[in-house]
């Protein structure tokens, strides 16, 4: 009897490292664990700038958007295309990126994503040179990307940070995103005064 309560605790031992092994592991994906938010605050800030940056990106081009697609003669059909492919690759891309680091490497998706941004806004500034509604319209597909990397950014802020502070960290991740709301109209408003109407990037 008391060989059996002995196998059971050493049962419930095991389990109970177990568990605690998992607790431990909780996190830990592509070199990336739940430590002291200090020790990843570098991080923690530039994934809040990025997101800033694209909240401004988006601020200030939606607004101008309308005028850019009149300047190439595009009309109501591509201005709804335009708005339309933003939408759908940023739709699409959300669920992607979360799959794809969940099996390839984290910080290679969220560098894949940020390119992918980046060239995105080169295409749709470059089309007002080039005078094509064609490149507009793949530029603002190729930037709705992005919207996987806010994702991702809520990720990782989930997965270096405790638990009893997450909420938080997580809460404080979004104050940047609303800081590129506001700064892009108001960026956008002084470049208006300015009259730099020639600025394909501005409107």
């Amino acid at each position: 009897s008391s060989s059996g309560g002995g196998g059971g605790d050493d049962g419930g031992k095991k389990c109970s490292g177990s568990r605690n092994s998992g607790d431990e592991s909780d996190g830990d994906h592509d070199g990336v664990t739940s430590k002291t938010p200090d020790n990843y605050l570098p991080s923690l800030i530039l994934n809040g700038c990025i997101m800033m940056g694209l909240s401004v990106e988006y601020s200030i081009i939606m607004p101008s958007l309308l005028s850019y697609v009149d300047h190439l003669n595009g009309k109501a059909i591509g201005f709804a295309l335009a708005l339309s492919v933003f939408s759908l690759s940023s739709a699409v891309s959300r669920p992607l990126a979360g799959c794809a680091s969940d099996s390839l490497s984290f910080r290679t998706i969220y560098t894949v994503i940020l390119i992918t941004v980046i060239v995105g806004n080169i295409l749709y500034s470059s089309a007002w040179w080039l005078g094509s509604m064609s490149v507009l319209v793949l530029g603002r597909m190729l930037a709705g990307v992005g919207g996987g990397s806010i994702d991702l950014a809520m990720v990782y802020t989930t997965r270096v940070t405790h638990q009893k502070d997450r909420t938080t960290w997580i809460a404080r991740m979004q104050i940047p995103r609303m800081l590129g709301m506001l700064f892009g109209p108001c960026f956008q408003s002084v470049l208006s005064v300015l009259k730099l109407d020639k600025s394909s990037l501005f409107g």
